[in-house]
């Protein structure tokens, strides 16, 4: 297999994703999957994902506060196609809009699995009862997002600016963040942007999943000196 040089947004790489024969496994079972579970919801694909929705819809629609929260599950290759049928099985109950990945040759990013939610309290739930079954299982860990346990992440999509949580997080790590920490303690000032920028500088994660819309406006001007 070809070696990438990856971004950082995109590590840890899983290596072990690479294996010849999980990855021969893999076309059979989704294959499989195809014609058994996914039948019984809607989904679309593109080059790297399969997106699965309930009632049709991919994603839920825009919060009006301009955040999206997710949730990244982040588990094994032994485990994954497991928690991919158990989480299509639940779709409809919970009404779920999440993706996976099915180019698992080249696509070495961590986070295969993703959700996405109308509000924190949807996501919490969802955790909840996923939680238990993810119990005992291998999991990885992922940057840029706060770590919930047994393999769940969880960040929240600043959809305003039409980026992801971990791109922005990124983003701002290698622009505000890091030169900021050396400063010990920080300025008012800082302390209060960052608040505002929703960043949680006891971990990668965001300060609040359900941030209301007051500060985007600030958000999006800083936004577009960062992305320049």
């Amino acid at each position: 297999m070809k070696t990438f040089r990856l971004h950082p947004y995109m590590r840890p790489a899983i290596k072990s994703f690479e294996n010849k024969k999980f990855q021969e496994r893999s076309k059979v079972i989704f294959d499989f999957i195809k014609k058994s579970a996914l039948k019984g919801v809607f989904t679309a694909q593109d080059k790297h994902w399969v997106f699965v929705g309930y009632n049709r819809k991919i994603n839920p629609s825009e919060p009006k506060s301009g955040w999206m929260p997710k949730v990244y599950i982040c588990v094994s290759p032994a485990d994954y196609w497991e928690v991919i049928v158990s989480l299509v099985a639940i779709t409809p109950d919970m009404k779920l809009s999440w993706k996976f990945c099915k180019n698992l040759e080249t696509f070495a990013r961590p986070d295969k699995i993703v959700l996405y939610f109308h509000s924190s309290s949807e996501l919490k739930k969802f955790v909840k009862k996923i939680k238990p079954f993810l119990k005992g299982k291998k999991s990885h860990q992922l940057k840029f997002a706060l770590s919930l346990g047994s393999g769940i992440f969880a960040g929240v999509d600043p959809t305003f600016l039409k980026t992801s949580w971990r791109y922005y997080r990124w983003a701002l790590d290698e622009s505000i963040i890091k030169e900021n920490k050396k400063k010990v303690p920080l300025t008012k000032e800082v302390r209060e942007a960052l608040k505002k920028l929703n960043i949680n500088l006891k971990n990668e994660g965001p300060l609040k999943l359900n941030p209301s819309s007051k500060n985007n406006k600030f958000i999006k001007k800083l936004w577009k000196e960062v992305n320049s």
